[in-house]
Order: C-alpha cells, then structure tokens, then sequence
C-alpha cells in the first residue's frame, strides 16, 4: 500500500512538471564551449525627404523683374571732372547764392546762369518758373516740365506732374547748384537739364 502511494505521488510530480523532493542543492554546470556574439554595426541615420516634395523633380526657376538703374550723375566735388562731361555745366555756389539775399534758390540762378529766366504764375512770388533755353520747371500742375531736380543725388520732383517746390528747399543749407544741360544720366523728364542741388554737411 505504501509503495503504491509513492508511486502515485511520483507520477503527479512529474505530470506537474515539478522536480522530486530533494535537499541537495546543485551549483549551475559551467558551459562547455565559449559563445561568440555577433559584431555590432553603427550606422548613421539617412536624412528622410519632405513629405510631399520629390528630390528628382526639377524646380521652377524663377524670373527676377528687370531693374534699370542710371548711372551716378555728376555732382560738385565728385570724382567726375567738370570739363570732361559732354553739356554745359555751370555751378553756383554758397557765396554767390549769399551775395542775392534772398530766400529762393531760383534768383540765383536767374544772376549767375545764362539762358535762365524766372517769372512768378499768378504774380505769387513763392511759385517762380524757372525758364532754362525754353524748359521749364514750376511748381504749377499742368506745366510742361523740362528740367529735372536732384537733391543730394536725390529727386525731388514730385510724384505727379514732375512739379518742383522751389520754395522748399533752403538757401542757407545749400553748398551749391550745379546746372547741367540735356544729360541723359539724370533719367526722364531731363530733357532741357537738371538742377542739382548739394547741401552742406556738419563738416562744412
């Protein structure tokens, strides 16, 4: 009877999977042979594409508008030589605009420029017309202009109708007026000349 229970109870152990009843404890057996890992490989992440955007596409190139850009006009005191530029230029400095006393550029230019010629529209001594060789450059809407004005390299005709605002512009700031005739440097409505205009700095 008792064998049979043992042999009972030695078939349920190892139906359950569990190892027989034993006090003796075994150390783990060493490992025969030595295992060799597989080498590690590092490599670098490839930079993935926009979505939405193919690499092999070509794109659309793009064309820039046309900018037309006029040389530099020949100011006073520039690098430019008086003499060597093809028209007339006559130059009037402070101390000859001092010399009229009086507050409008434009008389000035009547007393030391030959061929120009002022007369007041409207009899309105703050709107002159200056007359040069038969162009004109006013501060009235309507008038034909012909002659450019430069402020510092500037141009200071305004926007709509090319008028020019003789009385804005200070005598007592101005270094000198260059007038140039028929240069095609100075850019449109230039066809009579242009009126140049040079301010004085701090160091002068």
């Amino acid at each position: 009877m008792e064998q049979m229970r043992a042999r009972y109870l030695l078939v349920v152990l190892i139906s359950l999977g569990l190892p027989a009843r034993n006090n003796h404890a075994r150390a783990q057996d060493a490992p025969t042979a030595s295992q060799a890992l597989p080498p590690i490989v590092v490599t670098g992440t490839k930079p993935s594409a926009k979505p939405g955007r193919d690499q092999t596409a070509s794109r659309p190139i793009r064309t820039l508008p046309r900018v037309l850009v006029y040389p530099t006009t020949p100011l006073a005191g520039s690098s430019i030589d008086p003499d060597k530029v093809a028209a007339s230029v006559n130059i009037v400095d402070a101390n000859q605009i001092k010399q009229t006393d009086s507050l409008n550029i434009t008389d000035a230019l009547q007393y030391y420029v030959p061929g120009v010629s002022i007369n007041e529209v409207a009899g309105n001594p703050f709107t002159p017309n200056v007359d040069f060789r038969g162009f004109v450059g006013s501060p009235v809407s309507g008038t034909p202009q012909g002659l450019a004005v430069y402020q510092n390299g500037v141009r200071i005709n305004e926007a709509f109708g090319d008028t020019v605002n003789w009385d804005l512009i200070p005598t007592a700031a101005i270094k000198s007026v260059n007038l140039v005739t028929n240069n095609p440097a100075f850019g449109l409505n230039a066809l009579g000349g242009a009126v140049v205009v040079v301010m004085k700095d701090g160091f002068n």
